[in-house]
């Protein structure tokens, strides 16, 4: 054989098993994940579980950032870090199975008690600007009563993270984008998001301020239009692909099923300069999961990072992510998360399989070190006898006008006269927060009399705080009384009466009554999903009736009564004692400790959008300064059997 037939031969054997080899390696699997992401094992704070997950790709590794576990927004001196957030921890991982806990970029323990931002951190994220790290957090001191953007910067992603700076005004979940240009802006959240240039170039001296005007990308005319559930957006993240700039934030869509009134989704706006203008994607949400962040992924295209808002599974507050789907005119297609029961591969040639298997086990976790809180001390009693600076019947309003049976507020301030003499303004509004709708009043059979009562349910009545009256949302030593008449259960918990954030008295969806002090506990009546290292003990005034709850009958008025003693500000370490009353009776009693935010006015049905209106007519309403007897409650009662 001559040189050149064994030239020849060789090379047709090269090229009959290079195009071989590059055929299989087309159908090879280049990534392969199943959700939810456990980071168990690298996690070192005794739980995975996450809110608010950002992802960020420096290199070939993914680093993680969320606000912890629990996330914290009520600072009480009894429980681990005060009841805030520990603060703010780096992961990274190059294929999401094996991570590595980078350490903490804000640790709140190595923190004096006056740092500004000491506790809170919510919704950490990492930028990449100019070279440097930019980690952005909204965080504060909430024994201080403050909370706000704080930004801090190093030279590599995994830290030290220092010259941490309050950005005014930037508020919670602040969003970071560096323009090609160089120039920096920052998206901010509420019933618009705005966004504005910045200047991070003095940060090192703790000198960063706002660049030019702040302009409105997306106003509230959707959600005036029912385009979603309410104008409240949040969790934003800006991206930019071939000149075109993508607005991604979260919002509450229309409830498509008999449950649930909104799903919480991801929805996207266009624009070709990160100022806008902004024009809106046609459709009300493109992703059913919440609060993401985008980031690139393993096949080098967008993928969302997000805690999974669809399957009410027990991994719901994991991580997980999905991959972006674009339509040929570069908008966002409208894609699905993955089910858990379900393992994704990508192949080399850009194809996705998906095969069924088993729901990944729920991690074991370490056992967190003893913590030791402040021996609660005993109740302190209250001694004067309580005085009535509340009591409306609903007859009449403040010029002494009656209300005629089955008249209609619509879309307006009233103003009640209560039985004390004083005057109340009160907003009518449908949802409890300040959207204006209907409230009726109408006469109603009451056992062998009749009596006036205001119909909530179409909307809600709000008794606002601020005309130099006694204030109704005190945090110390009260009692409130209040005849109801429930004409059905709800599809959820309905709210009866309530100061959000402070107390609550609503029933679950079968009827069943219930009253809460404080904030109800995040992980609600589900004992199961408390991860380790999370306190909830007896000592806690959180869902007193859980155990034994009464159930409210239907088409019946009902008296319900509480009284609260003690002292519910932060830094009291004092027990406090709580009386419930149903039809005058004593029904159940406890002492342990809890904590009121402040502010927060007094409202009939729902106060907030976690709720359903209740679905009944109010008789009368009591409220005391001071803890009213026993004896007072039950004479109330008798009075109308």
């Amino acid at each position: 054989m001559n040189r050149l037939s064994y030239i020849f031969i060789i090379s047709t054997l090269l090229l009959h098993f290079g195009c071989n080899k590059q055929k299989k390696d087309t159908s090879s699997v280049i990534f392969e994940y199943q959700n939810p992401i456990h980071f168990d094992k690298a996690a070192g704070w005794y739980t995975d579980l996450v809110r608010d997950p950002h992802i960020i790709k420096e290199g070939n590794r993914y680093y993680l950032t969320h606000t912890m576990i629990p996330p914290g927004s009520q600072y009480d001196p009894i429980k681990r870090n005060n009841g805030m957030s520990p603060g703010v921890r780096l992961y990274s991982t190059d294929n999401f199975k094996d991570w590595k806990a980078e350490g903490w970029i804000i640790k709140s323990e190595d923190l004096p008690t006056d740092c500004p931002y000491k506790d809170l951190f919510w919704a950490p994220e990492i930028r990449k600007i100019h070279n440097k790290f930019y980690v952005v957090v909204c965080a504060g001191n909430l024994k201080h009563g403050n909370s706000d953007c704080f930004i801090g910067v190093a030279d590599s992603i995994t830290g030290p993270y220092k010259h941490f700076t309050q950005l005014k005004g930037g508020g919670c979940d602040a969003n970071l984008f560096e323009d090609k240009d160089g120039k920096v802006y920052v998206y901010k959240i509420g019933h618009k998001i705005c966004v504005q240039q910045v200047d991070l170039s003095g940060i090192e001296k703790g000198d960063i301020h706002w660049v030019g005007e702040e302009k409105v990308a997306i106003d509230d005319s959707p959600s005036q239009n029912k385009f979603w559930v309410d104008s409240w957006k949040e969790g934003q993240w800006v991206k930019e692909r071939n000149g075109k700039y993508y607005l991604f934030y979260s919002v509450h869509v229309p409830g498509r099923d008999s449950y649930q009134r909104f799903q919480y989704w991801v929805t996207v706006a266009y624009a070709n300069h990160p100022m806008g203008p902004w024009t809106q994607d046609k459709n009300p949400g493109i992703f059913w999961g919440g609060h993401v962040s985008v980031f690139d992924g393993p096949d080098n295209n967008w993928w969302y990072s997000y805690k999974n808002e669809k399957f009410d599974a027990t991994c719901e507050d994991y991580l997980c992510i999905d991959p972006v789907s674009f339509l040929p005119d570069g908008t966002i297609a409208v894609s699905n998360p993955t089910p858990f029961d379900t393992i994704t591969q990508i192949l080399a040639n850009g194809e996705i399989r998906q095969m069924k298997k088993a729901l990944k086990p729920i991690p074991s976790y370490p056992t967190p070190p003893p913590f030791d809180s402040p021996r609660l001390l005993p109740l302190k009693k209250y001694t004067q006898k309580a005085k009535r600076i509340g009591d409306w019947n609903f007859s009449s309003l403040s010029d002494n006008s009656p209300i005629s049976e089955g008249e209609v507020f619509e879309k307006k301030e009233i103003y009640l006269k209560n039985n004390a003499g004083e005057t109340y303004r009160s907003l009518i509004s449908s949802e409890g927060w300040n959207d204006a709708g209907i409230l009726k009043f109408e006469k109603l059979p009451f056992r062998n009399d009749s009596i006036r009562a205001v119909d909530i349910s179409n909307g809600s009545l709000r008794f606002f705080s601020d005309l130099g009256i006694p204030p109704l949302n005190d945090n110390n030593n009260f009692t409130v009384w209040i005849r109801v008449l429930l004409k059905n259960t709800g599809w959820r918990d309905m709210e009866i009466l309530s100061i959000p954030n402070r107390w609550s008295i609503y029933t679950t969806k079968n009827g069943d009554l219930d009253v809460v002090f404080g904030e109800r506990s995040y992980f609600g009546s589900q004992p199961n999903k408390i991860p380790p290292g999370i306190i909830l003990t007896e000592q806690y005034l959180d869902n007193i009736l859980i155990q034994d709850m009464p159930r409210l009958k239907i088409n019946t008025w009902n008296d319900i009564a509480f009284s609260f003693e003690g002292d519910a500000s932060v830094n009291d370490l004092h027990k406090k004692e709580v009386k419930i009353y149903l039809n005058g009776k004593l029904i159940a009693q406890k002492s342990g400790r809890t904590v009121f935010q402040d502010g927060g006015e007094l409202f009939l049905s729902a106060g907030n959008t976690t709720m359903a209106r209740f679905n009944g007519s109010v008789a009368r309403l009591i409220y005391w300064k001071g803890v009213a007897s026993e004896n007072e409650i039950a004479q109330l009662s008798a009075k109308n059997n």
